[in-house]
């Protein structure tokens, strides 16, 4: 009891405290001193309190506390053989060797304390809670508003076509209450019933501070059909003064009452409800509410029934146009678990001019494509693994040495095979929610499917009743976190497997037949399907003696198909692998079981499974490398000349057929295949000798790219689907764009330089690149409806997405999309910059050589794009602002940035998101877990959007950025992960964030990760 005693001890031999479980134990220890000391059980007094459990020296209750142990870590073992009956152990993780025992005194006690320990730790407590919060939510579910007003039932029990309203808020306070201006906000609570009747919060909104006349830019939106809400049903508006925001310290100034019909009939106008104070001094003042409706129900005035409230217009809130409903609710009808804010801002206007507000809907959404995504990427995984263990096997029976070769390599292949089933149906059994909490980020089971995937979005009515929408796709870090990070991410462990030593290994010699074997084979694919599909067309015409006309310029395409595939059988790589491969073989292999097994041979010619580990131009190497001119293939040249000369027999005698060049053409095919066969068998095995160089480095960077990229995937279809199915519904440009230039998909992260963030970022640079493999495909809706989750099909290094639409979309699709002779192309960037605690510790190192350099190759691939898109549509507007620069300055703009090098650099992020909206590009911004510091950037974005496109009033800028962080969906984001309404930054980290993404005062704290 070194550490806190006086604090234990208090406890301990308190007489106020109720303990869970007090009693007494007998247990092994030591008694006497020096050599009178003896080891045996000895009977003490032991108190159970949360997780702590206190022990006494003797039985008495005022004997002095000995010591305390923490029940965290722990487990409970039944001891039998013991010398005292009913005898149990705690063992402590990390403290294995070092057991307690202790024996109860009857079986009753023994069953108390065992159940007692079951439920001490911090875990159990925590998972109570957890069960009660969820029962707690159960029972709101079920709960109705109900009526005090005993004629409530002759009362009108609808409201007609009257969807719902929304109501304004503002106060108006008397300053005798107050030594100085308060800070308040305003509760809004239904009166409901279960098996009681009380009043349950539905809605807040922020705090205002330091003002006698707060009016609050958070609207309290009640929709009657949904709630259940009836005209005579109760409301419960309750002030609450707050003293200090940084510690929660809140007291209630007071509340007002009313019913819903009583505030229907002063719609738009200001309905002045008196405060009922709670405690005194009494707090003299009004709450103010301005209902709002919306265009589908009835804007005719009733005259008040009720004396007591008084209806003005309203002086705060003078924009009073009824509101409409937003016609586009893509993400909240098409989203799960969809949680939405309103606000009102008000726009810059000239002087003199009357006040308008923006009506803002924020919205927040998760969506199926977190999980049946990486569902579809697994299959695609297993059938790859599949392949290549089909595409070892194919080389037959070797000697020793090879086959204990392939059996190495085969073995990580099946290893992997076996992991991506399970993982296929642990991924299978996740249901709901629809979305992976931060909290399962290191869960192997979990690890294909992307961490707290969400749509993140606004919708605006400006004061001229214009419609905008602008979305952001929030997700944690594409990174192996079950891999974790001890040996860096993805560039560092490919550049180790990349690494070309100064001296000639043999790795060395696998790598460059590895490659060259690889270009060979992707040339051998191209001019083998040339081959294929030119001598059917000549079979065709032999066949036919009227269509011989272009009997000449066919078979030249053959002849020169087959001289190419001769040079690459004649290369020397290639020879030297075929060699190889037969030294290996027990029994060389017949031409008739080359044909047999070709079905195969040609499956494997035509799929590239694997990733590219070397970074180079593979379609360079080999191509141009001499040949063995010495190597002969005397049959193939023979039937080469042979059928040269019947050419110009068979175009002079058209109508002469012979049986014979069917037979030859037969022939040639066959030999053809063989060669291929050949090829094919030379790639194998040189893709066997690389593997099997590198074999567990290339095993654990195989799954952790294959991690990375469903993930990062499944982030990018979700942006995509979103820009085509709800921004640009019928924006015929936006296709024309998408077919020409691409789809422009810009990544953001907050992830800092240093510790195991690097790794993250390093595996995300790498996801982030090969998006490059990623192409969409537009497709007509089979039912009526299009499907809600996009179909992916392809292989790692050429993937294709379906993305159904409607049909009346699909029609007016530009021809080469319709057809889908042309995919989209995906052009992706990534925009980093650290912003928390640890990246200003590799500034002060200077470790941001990463950073810098994912930002340079970005910005030239951000500018590649942009040019292209200038000049294709150099006269159209891209900002709905007339005083934004062109997209040429905002481009020299982000440069010049770039070029600074400052800390913490935000001006890129802030440029390029800017960029990128203008250019009708996907943003998906993310951090370690897609939770805090996401936030912090996505409500900046958000509030960016209304000042710079908007004309938000620049004075209410930084509330508005306070409003979203403090009562928008991103608080519920972190409820949801971290079952806490808080952001989880503590005091130091807030200290070095940059201003613009520091969250405000009472919104962040303790909270798991």
């Amino acid at each position: 009891m070194r550490f806190n005693e006086k604090e234990l001890t208090c406890l301990a031999l308190s007489t106020s405290v109720r303990f869970d479980k007090e009693g007494c134990l007998y247990m092994y220890d030591r008694e006497g001193k020096y050599l009178k000391r003896t080891e045996g059980f000895i009977e003490r007094l032991f108190r159970l309190k949360g997780n702590l459990l206190l022990y006494f020296k003797s039985t008495k209750r005022d004997s002095s506390p000995l010591g305390c142990f923490i029940l965290e870590n722990y487990r409970v073992e039944v001891c039998t053989g013991a010398e005292k009956q009913f005898t149990f152990i705690l063992r402590f993780s990390g403290d294995e060797m070092r057991p307690v025992y202790l024996a109860a005194i009857s079986i009753e006690e023994y069953k108390s304390w065992m159940s007692a320990f079951e439920t001490a730790s911090y875990g159990s407590l925590r998972n109570r809670v957890l069960a009660l919060r969820n029962e707690l939510q159960d029972l709101r579910k079920s709960m109705k508003p109900v009526t005090l007003n005993e004629n409530s039932s002759e009362e009108k029990s609808d409201f007609g076509n009257i969807p719902g309203i929304e109501i304004l808020i503002e106060c108006s306070l008397r300053t005798s209450s107050f030594q100085s201006p308060p800070s308040t906000y305003v509760s809004v609570s239904i009166l409901t019933a279960n098996s009681h009747i009380f009043w349950l919060e539905y809605c807040q909104t922020e705090i205002c501070e330091d003002s006698y006349e707060p009016f609050f830019l958070t609207s309290a939106n009640l929709n009657f059909s949904e709630m259940s809400i009836k005209p005579s049903t109760e409301l419960k508006f309750t002030l609450f003064v707050v003293q200090n925001r940084k510690e929660g310290i809140k007291t209630v100034g007071g509340f007002a009452t009313c019913r819903v019909q009583d505030i229907l009939q002063a719609l738009n106008q200001k309905v002045v409800l008196d405060i009922k104070p709670k405690d005194p001094p009494e707090l003299a003042g009004t709450i103010n509410v301005v209902p709002k409706l919306q265009e589908a129900g009835s804007t005719q005035r009733a005259s008040v029934s009720d004396p007591s409230f008084a209806t003005e217009f309203p002086a705060k809130f003078p924009d009073i146009r009824p509101i409409r409903s937003f016609k586009n609710e893509y993400l909240t009808k098409n989203c799960l678990n969809s949680c939405t804010k309103t606000y009102r801002f008000p726009v810059y206007n000239e002087p003199g001019n009357e006040v308008k507000c923006l009506r803002v809907k924020e919205m927040m959404g998760e969506t199926m494509i977190s999980f049946l995504v990486p569902q579809q990427m697994l299959n695609m995984y297993i059938a790859a693994e599949k392949h290549s263990i089909d595409e070892f096997g194919r080389l037959g029976k070797l000697n020793s040495i090879g086959d204990d070769m392939r059996e190495k390599v085969i073995r990580e292949h099946r290893e992997l095979y076996v992991e991506y089933e399970e993982n296929l149906q642990e991924v299978k059994k996740f249901k709901d929610p629809f979305f992976k909490p931060s909290k399962y980020k290191m869960e192997q089971r979990y690890q294909f499917i992307p961490t707290n995937l969400h749509l993140q979005g606004i919708a605006v009515l400006d004061p001229h009743d214009n419609e905008y929408h602008y979305c952001v796709t929030t997700v944690g870090a594409a990174a192996a976190h079950s891999m974790k990070f001890k040996n860096g991410g993805l560039c560092k462990q490919i550049r180790q497997i990349s690494m070309n030593d100064s001296s000639k290994t043999p790795t060395d010699n696998h790598r460059n037949e590895e490659l060259s074997a690889k270009a060979l084979k992707a040339t051998t694919r191209t001019i083998f399907l040339r081959f294929s599909e030119n001598i059917t067309k000549l079979k065709s015409i032999i066949s036919n003696s009227e269509l011989t006309d272009n009997l000449r310029s066919v078979w030249n395409v053959v002849a020169d198909s087959i001289r190419y595939l001769i040079n690459i059988y004649k290369n020397k790589t290639v020879h030297l692998l075929i060699n190889e491969i037969n030294l290996y073989r027990k029994s060389k292999m017949s031409a008739d079981e080359k044909l047999n097994n070709f079905a195969l041979t040609r499956k494997i010619l035509n799929q590239d499974n694997d990733w590219e580990w070397i970074e180079s131009n593979l379609q360079n190497i080999g191509a141009n490398q001499q040949h063995d001119s010495e190597i002969a293939v005397p049959e193939i040249d023979d039937l080469l000349s042979w059928f040269s000369c019947k050419i110009d027999y068979l175009e002079n005698n058209k109508s002469s057929l012979l049986s014979d060049e069917m037979e030859s053409i037969g022939k040639l095919e066959n030999r053809v295949c063989e060669i291929v066969s050949d090829i094919v068998d030379a790639v194998t095995l040189a893709k066997m000798k690389y593997e099997h160089s590198k074999i567990e480095h290339l095993k654990n960077a195989r799954k952790r790219r294959d991690i990375v990229f469903s993930q990062i995937v499944s982030s990018l279809i979700a942006s995509f689907h979103y820009k085509i199915m709800y921004e640009n519904i019928y924006n015929a440009k936006y296709y024309d764009q998408l077919l020409t230039i691409g789809f422009l998909a810009s990544f953001e992260s907050l992830l800092s330089n240093y510790g195991d963030e690097t790794g993250m970022l390093e595996d995300m640079w790498f996801g982030v690149r090969d998006c490059k493999n990623v192409h969409f495909k537009l497709s007509c809706a089979k039912g009526e409806k299009p499907a809600l989750v996009p179909t992916v099909s392809g292989s790692r290094t050429h993937l294709v997405v379906n993305v159904e639409i409607d049909e009346k979309r699909f029609s007016e699709l530009p021809e080469a999309l319709k057809t889908g002779g042309k995919l989209i192309k995906v052009e992706p960037v990534l925009f980093t910059i650290g912003i928390n605690e640890q990246a200003t510790i590799a500034e002060r190192l200077g470790q941001v050589a990463l950073q810098d350099a994912i930002n340079d190759w970005s910005f030239k691939r951000f500018k590649s794009y942009l040019e292209q898109y200038v000049f294709l549509y150099p006269n159209t507007v891209t900002s709905k602002s007339s005083y934004s620069p062109s997209l040429r300055e905002s481009l020299r703009k982000l440069e010049e940035i770039i070029q600074k090098k400052s800390n913490k650099n935000i001006g890129i992020l802030i440029q390029s998101e800017e960029i990128c909206r203008r250019v009708d590009g996907g943003r998906i911004t993310c951090c370690k877990s897609g939770k805090d510091r996401t936030s912090m950037s996505v409500t900046l974005e958000q509030c960016l959007l209304l000042r710079n496109e908007h004309n938000l009033e620049k004075k209410y800028f930084e509330r508005a950025l306070e409003t979203m962080r403090s009562e928008g969906p991103r608080r519920e984001n972190t409820l949801k992960n971290a079952n806490a309404r808080c952001y989880a930054f503590n005091r130091m980290q807030v200290m070095v964030l940059p201003s613009l993404y520091k969250p405000p005062a009472g919104t962040y704290g303790s909270a798991q990760t």
